[in-house]
């Protein structure tokens, strides 16, 4: 049976988790998931940081309330660093 893209996308994570990695790398591991998924996937991955691993994720478009639960965030615009610190201290 074919997976959704979505299914795809959690199972490549997933998959990812298994290998207990000390740093995770993720490339948009919200695209293709509706509000609720990506939700879950971040909150996921907020646990496993939680558990002494790193992870670090690029998000090109996240939801206020997404990018509300990251720990620290590096925003990047036209190639330079355009703020590094708490999801809490950008000013929009």
């Amino acid at each position: 049976e074919r997976l959704s893209g979505g299914e795809r996308k959690r199972l490549s994570i997933a998959l990812e988790l298994l290998n207990n990695p000390p740093v995770i790398f993720l490339d948009e591991p919200t695209t293709g998931l509706d509000d609720v998924a990506s939700s879950t996937c971040v909150s996921l991955l907020k646990r496993v940081a939680r558990g002494g691993r790193t992870v670090v994720c690029s998000l090109h478009t996240p939801s206020a309330r997404l990018f509300a639960v990251f720990d620290h965030v590096y925003v990047v615009a036209e190639g330079k660093c355009g703020y590094q610190g708490t999801a809490a201290g950008v000013i929009p």
